[in-house]
């Protein structure tokens, strides 16, 4: 929805935008794995009774 003119506009601002961009990608790729870590610890923990 949004996503088109999203990457419309990064196309744009590349060189400018291209350092925060990528912070942003990194974070929130980050955040992903954390998340991601923090379920899997949980299923582990349940499965064993920890």
């Amino acid at each position: 929805m949004g996503l088109g003119r999203f990457v419309k506009r990064t196309a744009k601002y590349k060189k400018k935008h291209l350092l925060s961009l990528e912070i942003i990608i990194y974070s929130w790729q980050s955040v992903h794995w954390i998340e991601l870590l923090r379920t899997q610890r949980k299923n582990y923990r349940h499965r064993y009774k920890l």
